[in-house]
């Protein structure tokens, strides 16, 4: 119980960065967490162990191809086991959108229904703003994710959305502002909670993961999770669906039908409301964003 184990540890980590300890010096560059990503997976004799491979390429011979497949398969590890110690490098272009691939695919969706509308606890829909409209989808945009879906089964509701997301998709908005068209390109309205599900499946043949989003106290609910819980969310597989509510946030019925609720977000003070465009753009960054550039 001296400490002598993670002295050794110390002692060898520090060691091997100095030049001549090691035959090649740049044997460490490719160590776990001297960059970006962890390392690759090393195999050894026999080629086969309890029903498991050394993978082809690995015999293949081909350098080229062994080495495309060590930078996948240490971003494929890292992204699933260490994501918050990517987002915490610097990282280049491709690197980005390595990662970008290997992340499941992420969504947005914002309810006008079955919504509480006020301090009684009623029920009922909102209506839509261009202002939720404009500032979700931006950053939608600018956090990857793959499409943004307004929800309301009111009929007006939907034709003045419409009529607002047609002027940037198809019309003289295109040319007037890009980057706006850009980000509201991937906005579109939808009816109901499960025809969006529904469409998610259809486009990435999986049902989503619901992951809902509430300002209110829910600690009484097992399905709490941080947002460091990257792996928890990932581990399925699965696109994930992110609901953010409107008016007084998700009747509880949504809340219990999700998979996950994300906690609420707290500032130092006792006031706590956030417009949910705000709300969107802080939850988008602790669940993706990058503090290392």
């Amino acid at each position: 119980m001296g400490g002598d184990i993670p002295a050794l540890a110390l002692l060898e980590g520090i060691t091997r960065l100095i030049p001549n300890v090691l035959g090649n010096t740049a044997s460490h560059e490719q160590d776990s967490f001297s960059g970006p990503f962890t390392d690759y997976p090393e195999f050894t004799q026999p080629v086969v162990w309890h029903n498991k491979s050394v993978p082809e390429v690995i015999r293949s011979g081909n350098h080229e191809a062994m080495a495309a497949w060590r930078k996948t398969e240490a971003i494929s590890r890292t992204v699933q086991n260490h994501f918050n110690w990517i987002r915490k490098q610097p990282l280049t272009a491709q690197e980005k959108k390595e990662v970008l691939k290997k992340i499941p695919a992420h969504y947005v969706a914002l309810l006008h229904n079955d919504i509480i509308v006020d301090l009684d606890g009623r029920v009922g829909n909102t209506s839509i703003t261009s202002t939720d409209i404009h500032d979700i989808a931006r950053s939608s945009k600018t956090y990857g994710i793959k499409h943004y879906f307004l929800i309301s089964d009111l009929y007006d509701q939907q034709k003045i959305a419409e009529t607002l997301l047609h002027f940037w998709h198809e019309g003289f908005g295109v040319a007037y502002n890009h980057g706006r068209h850009e980000a509201l390109k991937q906005t579109s309205v939808i009816a109901t909670l499960d025809e969006t599900i529904k469409k998610i499946e259809t486009i990435e043949g999986k049902k989503p993961l619901l992951v809902a989003t509430s300002a209110r106290d829910t600690r009484w609910s097992d399905k709490i999770i941080s947002y460091n819980n990257h792996s928890l969310l990932w581990q399925e597989r699965r696109p994930i669906l992110l609901l953010f509510g409107t008016g007084k946030g998700m009747a509880d019925s949504v809340l219990e039908s999700t998979d996950y609720i994300l906690e609420p977000i707290y500032g130092l003070s006792e006031f706590n409301h956030l417009s949910v465009r705000s709300a969107v753009a802080i939850i988008l960054d602790r669940l993706l964003g990058l503090s290392g550039q």
